[in-house]
């Protein structure tokens, strides 16, 4: 919003590249260490099939690096929020982003946490001067 008008849950929807900014520093630096599930039934994953109980876990923070040829994002170290916009449009792909988990156990704070972040960093850098 121009300097002076009140920030409006509007303004703040609004803001694409600060939301790609909070996005790509979850995904370099998750708030989720280890995700873990319990099989339901017997899961092929390639050659191997996890058995009926087993737990099955994901670290985000490995996950959300792997490069590209591995079903990851370009350049994986890199803090790139232009990666979630055309052409690159990557991230999109079911669980290549668990920022916040994934599946039927998702946070479901999610859009609720990139509002407060956004509206924070928005009142922070109106009121201040950043270096």
């Amino acid at each position: 919003p121009p300097q002076g008008e009140p920030l409006t849950f509007e303004h703040v929807n609004e803001m694409d590249t600060m939301h790609y900014c909070v996005k790509e520093a979850i995904r370099m630096f998750p708030p989720l260490i280890l995700l873990m599930r319990k099989a339901k039934v017997d899961i092929p994953v390639g050659d191997y099939t996890v058995p009926k109980g087993d737990i099955i876990m994901a670290a985000p923070g490995v996950s959300m690096r792997l490069p590209q040829k591995d079903g990851g994002f370009s350049n994986p170290d890199a803090f790139n929020p232009d990666r979630y916009v055309a052409p690159l449009n990557e991230g999109k792909e079911k669980y290549h982003y668990i920022g916040f988990g994934g599946g039927l156990h998702a946070c479901m704070g999610e859009r609720f946490g990139f509002l407060q972040v956004k509206t924070i960093l928005s009142v922070l850098f109106r009121t201040f001067d950043v270096e």
